[in-house]
């Protein structure tokens, strides 16, 4: 099953309305793909779901998600285990063995962030948390004990608080 979004830009704190959402979903969706286009038209960010869940309240909530950014050249792909995806604009917010996949701006090797949960806006382009973020790759890891931001369009990454990295050096002869 497919399920498009177009979406507008309203507040970026998901509101639940507990009442309404105890009564459990209004439907549910299985396999269900969502695509999330910009004021211009164009496909920004594309999900999977295993579920996805539909509240009274307008909320919905997804499991087993796979979320990817849809710029060419510098793609993220983050999966997590749960995830609110509210509609008109507002931020997907990832939660639960979150792990976002991109590239080191420098290098441009593969990279993988890890942490407890993740935002996804669409609005200024970014994935940000506040969370721990453990990174690894191909001779380099570490953490950022206050999260990161990386910017899909700019293809910038800031790691922020108390950051810790190892990095393998080769011997040269």
């Amino acid at each position: 099953m497919v399920l498009i979004y177009s979406l507008l830009r309203q507040t970026r704190t998901p509101s639940v309305d507990t009442q309404a959402d105890s009564l459990g979903p209004q439907y549910v969706l299985q396999d269900a793909e969502l695509t999330r286009y910009g004021a211009n038209g164009v496909p920004e960010i594309r999900a999977h779901a295993v579920q996805l869940d539909q509240y009274h309240s307008g909320r919905t909530t997804g499991s087993g998600l796979r979320v990817t950014t849809l710029n060419p050249q510098h793609p993220w792909i983050a999966t997590a285990q749960h995830g609110d995806l509210q509609g008109r604009g507002q931020p997907i917010y990832l939660y639960g063995d979150v792990q976002a996949h991109g590239r080191w701006p420098d290098t441009l090797q593969p990279l993988t962030i890890t942490s407890t949960h993740l935002w996804l806006d669409p609005a200024t382009h970014e994935l940000h948390t506040n969370a721990l973020v453990t990174l690894t790759s191909q001779g380099r890891t570490g953490t950022a004990d206050h999260g990161m931001r990386a910017n899909w369009l700019t293809h910038s990454l800031s790691l922020l608080g108390k950051v810790h990295m190892n990095y393998e050096v080769s011997a040269r002869h």
